[in-house]
């Protein structure tokens, strides 16, 4: 499926990737966001500059820990962005800001959607695929 944004056609993407790339089977995460606009998730920096937020390190430990729990919604299946999202809308209904993290370990603010797809986007996982497919003769 495409959408036409302004002329252009935008493909469809896809979260596909294992449920517990970031989070692994205790639902943790070591989030570190001294520098908000750099945050450390899992030991990976997340380069948010030019992101086009304006971040403090509770917006930023919310996006990353979002980002993670996303990966864990699509329950290693591939899922659009859009049923992502949705997911990521009823979780937070269900579960409230602390669903975020579950052990209240550090102060985190809920991000909105955009966020968090900024966030994942960034990271090398969880892995993003495009619904486009390429036919045998690479086109």
């Amino acid at each position: 499926s495409t959408t036409t944004v302004s002329g252009f056609q935008l493909t469809a993407r896809v979260l596909d990737d294992d449920a517990g790339c970031i989070l692994g089977p205790r639902h943790f995460v070591d989030i570190l966001a001294a520098e908000p606009e750099r945050p450390v998730l899992a030991g990976e920096i997340v380069d948010l500059r030019r992101s086009g937020w304006e971040l403090d390190a509770a917006l930023a430990r919310g996006a990353c820990s979002a980002a993670a729990w996303c990966a864990r919604l699509a329950e290693d299946r591939p899922l659009a962005m859009e049923a992502l999202r949705l997911r990521y809308e009823a979780f937070l209904a269900a579960r409230g800001p602390c669903g975020l993290d579950p052990f209240h370990t550090m102060l985190i603010a809920v991000p909105p959607w955009q966020l968090v797809v900024s966030v994942i986007e960034r990271l090398r996982r969880p892995r993003c695929a495009s619904t486009t497919r390429r036919n045998g003769n690479g086109g």
